[in-house]
Parts: C-alpha cells; structure tokens; sequence
C-alpha cells in the first residue's frame, strides 16, 4: 500500500468505479477530482498487487462535534474499495489499519466514516454511533398548527452559497456528530460545481427564512420530479437540505416547502429519528410517515483519553473502563472522571468499573446509544455492581447525535 502519485488518479478511479459497479465516465472523475484534491493525493492510498492496482482508499482532515459542542479533529475514511478478483484477501485491512495508524501520529483523535455494508468496519474498532431517517410528508394532509414569524424567499445557489456556511456552522456546534465542510463541498453541494455522479443535474431550488428582525436562520435546498395522473398534479419534492439555528426558521421551511402548489408528497432523509416535525402538524398520524431508518456515521477512537476528557457530560461521575482495542492503537483502562464543569481522562491501573470493546466505545462516545442495550447485547460487561446504571447517566447526552452530511 502507497500514496498514489497524481499522474495515477485516473487508474485510482477507475479500480473505485468498479468495485462500486459505476458506469460513470471516468474522464470526468479525474477532472473533478483533480480540482478536488490539486496536486496532494498524499491521502489517496492504492493497494497494489505487483504493478497492478487493487484497492483504493482515501481521508481527509475533518472537525467531529462532540456532545457540548467542543470538537476533535478527526480523519473521515471514504473511497474504500477493492476489486472483486482481490476480496477476502486482507486487502482492507492492509490499507486501512496503516492509516488508523498514520491518523493517529497525525494527531486526530478519532477516525469516521459511512459504512457500504454494516459487518465491515466493527472488528477495526468502528462503531455506529448516530443514525439517519427518512420520511415522505403527503402534503394533502399536512395541516401546520402554527406559521413561523418571519418570511421565505427564494434566492440563487450563488447567493446562498454566502449564506449558508454560517447558518450550517450554528447546526454543526449544536449537534454531536456533525462534521465540518470544505468550501469546494459547498460549491457542488449547490450545483455550482458539475460532479460526476449528476453530471446533468440542474442546481437546486434554494430558499432563505429570515426573521423578523433581518436575519438568516435557516435554509432549504430541494428539487421537483414533476408528475400527473389523469391531470391532477402529483409532483414530488425531495429535500436535499435543511438546516435551521432556530425554531421559526425550522417551521416556516417545512411550511413553505408543504404549502408549494401542485405537491403531492414531500421526501427527505439523513434526518434525526427524533424529527420535530411531527409536532408541527395537526394529524401526523396520516401526514408523515418514516421511510427508512439506518445507522449512519461510525466512530472509532484513536486517542480515547483525548475524545472522553473533550466531550461534556451532564452529570458528575467516576467511572474505569476497560477498553479492548482489537489493533492495539487506543485500548487501555482509563479513569474517567468528570461534570458539568468539565473531564478529565488518563490511563490507570484502578480495577475496571466496566469491560467494553472499542466498537463499543465508538458506538456510546457521541451520547446518542445506551449503555444498558448494549450490556443487554452482551456488548459491554459490568464489572462492578451499579456502574451500569452510573454510566448511562454519565455518557448520556440530551441532543441525539446527528450527521448531515455524506462523504
């Protein structure tokens, strides 16, 4: 395993395009990626058999929000791939257990990434930690009980392109497991920059709610798929995006977005499981209704004294762990000790409170999945009477952990 050089990018692409079964031009691929990365694929990894490629890999630099708002650097894994003639080979591993390394020694405390299929990831450490839902809204029935305050207007991708950034970062600080975006994100998540997956795709509707007194508090990005039958009106709206900082903001979108003539159904997802939306409609029994409910983002510690002693907790708490690192990068038992006031983390040769496995660990650190489901999945061992029950309160966090951006 290596860095590619970027004369390889289009080789790197194309072993990527086929182990994901896409027929994308490739051409258009490089030129994308290209302008992605520049010069520096130095995180652009390739596994090679003789002179052949075989695998791909890649990560870049990202800050994970943590329950409180703090955040740790972290590394988001993307891009993994092998060749179906190369599988069950230690391929994978050979590329990705080097990089948790080389992660490590670069100072990010925590590895992310969205797994293609669920058994992969959990035996390098990775744990699910937040989820992601869809939902369809039939407009017919969705009836608001209240309007927000202040007004919806339309405005060009270009003009959000200056808005949003900062309306997103409010969103980010507020939710675990969000994670910050590049500018070159944002210029192909408003269709300012072609992609190769909708090379023909039209830049999406966008609409700015601002408060009464002036201020932006939120956005919505969607797209219309126009249908009829027998002339009556069934277009679909999909949600590509809707970040808000403030409630008003929340309810005059999806109000906007429900009251949009000649809709028969709004779509959305990587939403919360725990939406609001429901309580803005009158009959959400009939009007909503969850498509999709799956895990998301997957979180694997790299420096755990780092990631424990930087989150918040709400209560004030003692508790050991014993943590079983199956690569040996960040296990240990550690003493965690904290409060609303803050934590403190350090290695300790106390006796453990509770045993647990990285996976695990990755899986409760952004305070969104119980302590007790997993002692009850035989995920977690308590070693000491009544510290279960201690931890729970202690790695509980009130705001869910959500994720809304895909890599």
């Amino acid at each position: 395993m290596r860095a590619i050089a970027p004369d390889e990018l289009p080789t790197w692409l194309g072993v990527n395009s086929v182990a994901f079964h896409q027929n994308r031009p490739v051409d258009s691929a490089v030129a994308y990626h290209r302008e992605r990365l520049g010069a520096d694929t130095s995180r652009c990894l390739a596994a090679f058999d003789g002179q052949r490629m075989v695998g791909t890999y890649e990560s870049f630099a990202a800050d994970l929000t943590l329950p409180g708002g703090a955040c740790v650097p972290a590394s988001a894994v993307t891009a993994v791939a092998v060749l179906p003639t190369h599988h069950r080979r230690g391929v994978l591993t050979g590329m990705l257990t080097p990089d948790l390394r080389a992660a490590t020694e670069r100072g990010e405390a925590a590895s992310i990434l969205l797994a293609s299929e669920y058994p992969i990831y959990g035996r390098f450490g990775f744990g699910p930690a937040t989820e992601a839902v869809a939902y369809r809204l039939e407009t017919a029935h969705a009836d608001f009980v209240d309007a927000a305050p202040g007004r919806v207007e339309l405005v060009e991708p270009q003009q959000l392109r200056e808005i949003a950034p900062a309306i997103f970062e409010s969103v980010r600080r507020s939710y675990p497991g969000q994670i910050s975006r590049r500018p070159f994100n944002w210029d192909t998540r408003l269709g300012l920059r072609a992609t190769p997956w909708r090379p023909d795709d039209p830049p999406p509707r966008c609409a700015v709610y601002t408060s009464p007194n002036g201020q932006p508090e939120g956005y919505l990005t969607y797209d219309v798929h126009r249908e009829s039958v027998n002339r009556n009106p069934g277009a679909s709206l999909h949600v590509e995006e809707l970040a808000t900082s403030s409630p008003a903001a929340y309810l005059g979108l999806w109000r906007y977005a429900a009251e949009i003539d000649l809709l028969s159904e709004i779509t959305v997802n990587m939403r919360l499981a725990a939406e609001p939306l429901a309580w803005l409609l009158t009959n959400p029994r009939r009007a909503l209704q969850q498509t999709m409910r799956t895990d998301f983002l997957w979180v694997r510690p790299l420096d755990t004294a780092r990631l424990l002693q930087t989150r918040s907790y709400a209560v004030e708490e003692r508790v050991v762990l014993e943590v079983d690192d199956p690569l040996g990068i960040s296990g240990g038992r550690f003493s965690l000790e904290a409060a609303p006031t803050g934590a403190c983390c350090q290695t300790t040769s106390a006796a453990a409170d509770l045993s647990l496995s990285m996976l695990a660990l990755g899986a409760i650190s952004l305070g969104g999945v119980s302590l007790q489901t997993l002692h009850a999945a035989g995920r977690i061992r308590e070693e000491r009477p009544g510290s279960l029950l201690r931890a729970e309160r202690l790695f509980h966090w009130s705001t869910a952990p959500w994720c809304s951006t895909f890599f």
